[in-house]
């Protein structure tokens, strides 16, 4: 992977911060400032050399920040606002809804 963009990173950047493990993440971030050898976002640190945080072997990296890359974060997070908003419905809520409304939301749900 091309990481040379990293080392052109400027304070006022956007960046895509990557997580893996068990609670993965992806958000966009603005730089905050740069060292000879480091960038820094709010008070984590990331290599220039390849965009890995500082200290931490399994931490996050650094991803460019596509158009593309921006809109997909977008989308999972108002997926996520979406999915949210339906599980805290509870059978008080479904009983609002007409049978029809319930009809709906059954086919959409099946497919």
């Amino acid at each position: 992977m091309n990481e040379d963009w990293v080392s052109d990173l400027k304070p006022g950047d956007n960046v895509v911060v990557c997580s893996g493990g068990w609670r993965s993440y992806m958000r966009v971030e603005t730089v905050t400032r740069t060292t000879p050898k480091q960038i820094i976002i709010k008070s984590n640190r990331y290599w220039k050399q390849n965009g890995r945080e500082v200290g931490n072997h399994y931490g996050s990296r650094l991803e460019q920040a596509t158009p593309e890359l921006i809109q997909e974060i977008k989308e999972k997070i108002y997926r996520s606002k979406l999915i949210n908003y339906l599980s805290g419905y509870n059978v008080n809520h479904w009983n609002k809804l007409s049978t029809e409304h319930l009809e709906r939301i059954v086919k959409v749900v099946k497919g």
